[in-house]
């Protein structure tokens, strides 16, 4: 049952992230570049109960 609770609540994740949770193929430095990334800035204002990983996950920044 442990195992199954665990996938319940992973889709609930999942599902409540929406189109922001992204599957990374490739993490840290073993990712290669590919090609010259372009800068792009985000204007946001801060709101209470903001976090880094929400920000993250909205903007799709990591």
């Amino acid at each position: 049952m442990g195992r199954n609770m665990a996938t319940v609540a992973e889709q609930t994740e999942k599902i409540s992230l929406g189109s922001y949770a992204k599957k990374h193929v490739r993490y840290g430095s073993m990712a290669k570049e590919s090609g010259i990334k372009s800068e792009k800035y985000i204007k946001h204002i801060v709101q209470p109960g903001d976090t880094l990983q929400g920000l993250a996950l909205r903007y799709g920044v990591t």
